[in-house]
């Protein structure tokens, strides 16, 4: 067990933060809420699906990353729809960014919410989270994702669904 967690430990603490609005980078509250989210507890996963409606930013960013990278969100219909609107809505980019980043663990090509994400996100970084996971959504190795992401970051390819087809190749249902 983690040194932040056992079983009971810490929830109730997390849901006081959350309810006062409090910093989620305070006390190491955020390692607390990874470490809940390890757990696999189902209390850890009704927290973060509520903490995505946190008018604290890291809470959302935290809750986000939590949810994306320890649960099947496949499995959690509700949860995954709240991070595409997240993704879509959301008006820190930052949380937007977290959104994207994990996103593409639980879709399929071509994703249509990381498809708008990179045609109209104004935050360069989304764009860029959003173009690396089509390309690892349309099935590329990952090297061939990591040379098109340096290509990217240095103005030799687009960010773009242009871009996307470029490496991946023209796909009729990408549109």
């Amino acid at each position: 067990m983690n040194q932040y967690h056992e079983p009971g430990d810490g929830l109730q603490e997390l849901e006081a933060a959350l309810a006062a609005n409090g910093d989620v980078y305070a006390d190491d509250l955020h390692l607390q809420l990874e470490a809940l989210a390890e757990s696999g507890e189902p209390e850890a996963l009704a927290l973060l699906v509520r903490a995505l409606d946190s008018p604290n930013v890291g809470w959302r960013a935290e809750a986000a990353r939590n949810l994306g990278f320890h649960y099947d969100l496949r499995q959690q219909p509700d949860a995954l729809n709240a991070l595409r609107l997240l993704l879509r809505e959301d008006p820190d980019a930052t949380v937007r960014q977290a959104a994207a980043a994990v996103l593409p663990l639980h879709s399929t090509w071509p994703d249509p919410w990381l498809t708008d994400a990179l045609r109209h996100d104004a935050d360069g970084l989304v764009g860029l989270l959003a173009f690396e996971g089509l390309l690892k959504l349309a099935g590329l190795p990952q090297g061939e994702v990591q040379r098109a992401m340096r290509r990217a970051r240095s103005g030799q390819l687009a960010v773009s669904l242009e871009g996307v087809r470029e490496v991946v190749g023209e796909r009729s249902d990408a549109d």
